[in-house]
């Protein structure tokens, strides 16, 4: 096990050194070794933190095991350990990758009620499912919400609003947002480059589209 290896070459294994070997484990998605380290660790004595089970449900988020998360979640609120607004981001982000909005949403409230303050990306998340879905009013409105609240939006928020917009054929707001966007000095990323270019490709005769580019 690690933990002898580490004891033979006289060092100790602490939960930073765990949770480091855990999240390669997951990456590497060799998912049940990880949960055999996972166990290992807790026999030697050594307690879990937030880091720990961040790790594991963003393990098992990212490898589509959504139905496995709620395990650790409860085994988290019976040892005390609270989440932290990164493990929330990570449950509202693969929810919302898979188009459940109302979980989503239902995540989203919880953090809130738990004295959490959802940050840029909290807010981005729920708005690229939004976008997804094409509810781009939603969108516009969580995205004034944020605002009010004083988390102001940066240049991932605006180019996900912009590539809804796109994709929903609404060039005039995308073309709008993405001049609030220059005036804040942010700019167009890759993906929204790439996709007004793979549009003009298919019909150059887009002149609003065009704007992007010029």
């Amino acid at each position: 096990s690690l933990f002898r290896e580490l004891t033979l070459k006289g060092l100790t294994p602490n939960v930073v050194t765990y949770n480091t070997v855990i999240d390669g484990l997951y990456k590497s998605k060799r998912l049940n070794v990880a949960h055999k380290l996972f166990k290992e660790m807790q026999g030697q004595g050594i307690v879990p933190n937030v880091v720990t089970y961040g790790i594991l449900i963003n393990g098992l988020c990212r490898i589509g095991q959504l139905n496995k998360v709620t395990g650790v979640l409860e085994e988290m609120k019976s040892k005390g350990v609270i989440p932290n607004l990164a493990i929330y981001n990570v449950l509202m982000d693969s929810v919302c990758e898979v188009g459940q909005l109302k979980e989503a949403a239902d995540i989203f409230s919880i953090l809130q009620a738990n004295g959490l303050q959802p940050n840029c990306r909290t807010y981005g998340i729920l708005i690229k499912g939004l976008c997804k879905k094409g509810l781009m009013s939603e969108a516009t409105k969580l995205l004034r919400k944020m605002e009010e609240h004083e988390c102001f939006p940066n240049d991932c928020t605006y180019n996900i609003i912009i590539r809804g917009f796109i994709l929903g054929n609404d060039i005039a707001n995308a073309l709008h947002y993405r001049d609030i966007m220059v005036s804040k000095g942010f700019a167009a990323d890759v993906d929204t480059i790439e996709l007004v270019t793979n549009l003009l490709a298919h019909d150059s005769s887009k002149e609003l589209l065009q704007k992007f580019i010029s």
